[in-house]
């Protein structure tokens, strides 16, 4: 994918505007696009149960967050399955909302949300896991 972004970025390098903004930020939009467009072909499945049971057990739950090193944390993130990783992704790094997520991979604002709440889920529970064997 990193290649595919690399290709498009410089065959699209003349419709890049400097006064729109910088080129990293154009070169990221891109690279997003083609790694999202990449995640929509492959098919992915995205699990839209509705969550709010899970809501509730995500509350008061990340104390362990405070006493790992963020090589454990990167492992845990690594080992989520795509679709929680992808979901997790945009809106903690890229700073996506559920609207513009859903847009993104064609999937409805509440799957988004289901997909972040249960990455959370993955992510506490690999991370717990990691403390206890420690």
């Amino acid at each position: 994918m990193l290649q595919d972004s690399m290709i498009k970025i410089f065959r699209e390098l003349h419709t890049y505007d400097k006064e729109k903004g910088t080129f990293y930020t154009w070169g990221a939009r891109i690279v997003i696009n083609t790694n999202l467009a990449s995640l929509r072909k492959s098919n992915i499945k995205y699990d839209a149960l509705e969550s709010e049971n899970l809501a509730n057990t995500l509350k008061d739950q990340y104390n362990v967050l405070a006493e790992l090193e963020l090589k454990d944390v990167v492992a845990a993130l690594q080992e989520m399955p795509s679709g929680y990783r992808t979901v997790f992704n945009l809106y903690y790094f890229e700073g996506y909302n559920h609207q513009e997520i859903a847009e993104q991979l064609g999937v409805s604002e509440s799957t988004s949300k289901t997909q972040l709440m249960k990455s959370k889920v993955f992510l506490k529970k690999s991370l717990e896991d990691l403390e206890l064997a420690n």
